[in-house]
């Protein structure tokens, strides 16, 4: 169960950094970037730089369903996604 949010976030233009804090503020996890990389392209967010999954010799990350449910709840929050699109 995710703690109350804290306010103080700023929704307008959320940086990588600030995702991560709310994730490990409100559920207690450490994400790392290529997670939240990867759940934006699920959600067909086009990102600028595609070095990592453009290279057939880099592996690409797949985060766990928590960690997945966590990121999401993220861009959620600071309305990167609608709340409707959630992947379940």
């Amino acid at each position: 169960m995710p703690k109350p949010r804290p306010e103080h976030y700023n929704r307008k233009q959320a940086t990588y950094t600030q995702i991560r804090q709310y994730i490990l503020d409100t559920f207690g996890l450490k994400a790392h970037t290529a997670y939240i990389a990867e759940i934006k392209r699920r959600h067909g967010i086009e990102m600028q730089c595609k070095r990592l999954i453009d290279n057939p010799k880099n592996k690409v990350p797949h985060p766990t369903e928590e960690m997945t449910k966590a990121i999401e709840a993220a861009l959620i929050h600071f309305n990167i996604i609608p709340l409707e699109k959630e992947i379940t």
